[in-house]
């Protein structure tokens, strides 16, 4: 009996083509990742990114919140290169791939329905890079139209550019060496009405500049926008629809109505544990007033209190009142001192930002005179949430809370999956025990840190031998006798 080989034909291919800053921009629909919700194979320039959206024909049970889940896929074949390592396999995602994953994330999260609770997983894979042109810009476009033209409920679409600001002039998606070059590294995203994300750093540029190019980008965004929606047009599908989230609208109604004045004076004051405070005793009071009527009002507490809680701050903002009474201007208060600890360990506390929010910086000077060693910890308790500890990549990327700096002091860094390793708090959930995997776990991590704790004594040793060298050379040179 012969075989029979049919030629594969692909009906539903389409490949629609423009132009964004200057460099073309091919969307090929159809042909790759069939089985996905929807899928797309996006090039700009020479850079190409695979991006394939699935969902969930049922809401998550037991969730409060949309499960949305964004992978940025970075792999080495994509600039030519084969993994060296003896697994040969590509590792845990890096730092920049992290972030790109949560840029995407920010920018398409707020446009989905508030009551969506299926399951959303949106995977960027990057096929091959262009050094001039970003991966992810390319994802971020190849993201918005597949959302576009697919079932899933979503107010886009949106679209993406990177603004440069080179020799005086804005340049929107630089090349690589115009970004080596540039004062400014913003990244917006927006809908063809509003800008919806913003991520920025640049070199103290005056503001007028900073907005001129958030409406630069803006403007060219709109054309982006305008070319998905005729991808929409030709091959868009119905929306699905789904279970609505459930949530007592009567009830937050009558909350507000009843207890807004409360509720302003609650929040009003600049001591966090102090505004905590005067909360949990507002929602004793709402139990008094509702809990006879209402006897399932705890499970909506906290989306009551979220939405309760953003009706007052936007009402204020829009006033141009703050809750913790800061002027637009101002920022949190910052203290810092030095001499805490050890040798040199210094303490700066107040909430900043970084865009790589995560990482060691050191400056060495000739003599060996100053080491500086910065680490920014981001752990479960500074947001009040008990054994909520926050995931590994929240640990890495999240927003500053502490910053400790060490001067001239060796230190050794416990990884966030180690963190939860070796914290009390695992242990207590365990009833007191652990399972054999983290045993072993915990094992070889106190094992490492001993090792490496006996070589960080050790070169602490020969920096403190080789600083006294220096002294004595400079002190010989300031004496000619000797």
């Amino acid at each position: 009996m012969s075989t029979i080989i049919k030629h594969k034909e692909f009906t539903n291919h389409k490949v629609y083509k423009t132009e964004v800053a200057g460099r073309p921009l091919t969307i090929d629909v159809g042909k790759v990742a069939e089985l996905a919700t929807a899928s797309a194979m996006v090039t700009y320039g020479e850079t190409t990114v695979l991006v394939a959206v699935t969902v969930s024909p049922r809401p998550r049970d037991g969730v409060d919140f949309f499960p949305l889940s964004v992978d940025f896929e970075e792999k080495l074949y994509a600039v030519g290169r084969i993994p060296g390592s003896f697994m040969r396999r590509e590792g845990q995602p890096s730092l920049p791939a992290v972030l790109a994953s949560r840029v995407i994330d920010r920018s398409i999260r707020p446009l989905f329905p508030y009551d969506f609770r299926n399951d959303v997983v949106v995977t960027a894979t990057v096929m091959s890079v262009d050094r001039d042109c970003s991966p992810e810009v390319t994802a971020m476009i190849g993201v918005s139209a597949c959302l576009a033209y697919s079932c899933i409920p979503w107010a886009g679409p949106i679209g993406c550019l990177e603004v440069g600001y080179v020799d005086g002039q804005i340049v929107l998606n630089p090349t690589n060496e115009q970004k080596h070059a540039s004062q400014l590294d913003l990244t917006v995203a927006a809908t063809d009405k509003k800008v919806i994300m913003i991520e920025a750093g640049a070199k103290e540029l005056p503001d007028d500049i900073m907005y001129d190019a958030i409406v630069a980008a803006h403007e060219d965004i709109k054309k982006q926008v305008a070319f998905i929606n005729q991808i929409v047009a030709e091959i868009g599908r119905d929306k699905m629809t789904y279970d609505h989230a459930d949530f007592d609208q009567e009830l937050f109604g009558k909350i507000v109505e009843a207890t807004m004045d409360e509720a302003r004076a609650a929040m009003d004051t600049d001591d966090k544990n102090v505004r905590e405070e005067r909360w949990n005793k507002l929602i004793e009071h709402w139990h008094e007033l509702f809990l006879e009527d209402y006897p399932e009002m705890d499970k909506y507490l906290e989306e009551i209190t979220y939405k309760f809680q953003k009706k007052i701050v936007k009402a204020w903002l829009l006033e141009g009142h703050r809750v913790d009474g800061r002027a637009k201007n101002e920022i949190r208060p910052l203290a810092a001192e030095v001499g805490v600890l050890l040798s040199g360990l210094a303490l700066v506390t107040g909430m900043l930002w970084a865009r790589k929010s995560w990482g060691v910086w050191w400056t060495w000077d000739p003599r060996l005179t100053t080491t500086l060693i910065m680490w920014f910890v981001y752990a479960g308790y500074l947001v009040l949430r008990g054994l909520d500890l926050p995931p590994q990549r929240k640990s890495l990327v999240c927003a500053v809370v502490g910053v400790v700096a060490f001067l001239d002091v060796p230190l050794v860094f416990i990884s966030a999956r180690i963190w939860r390793s070796i914290h009390p708090a695992v242990f207590a959930a365990k009833g007191g025990g652990l399972e054999p995997e983290m045993k072993m776990t915990v094992i070889a991590c106190v094992l490492s840190f001993g090792l490496l704790w006996a070589g960080l004594v050790w070169l602490r040793k020969r920096q403190l031998d080789l600083r006294a060298r220096l002294d004595a050379l400079a002190a010989n040179a300031d004496n000619p006798a000797a």
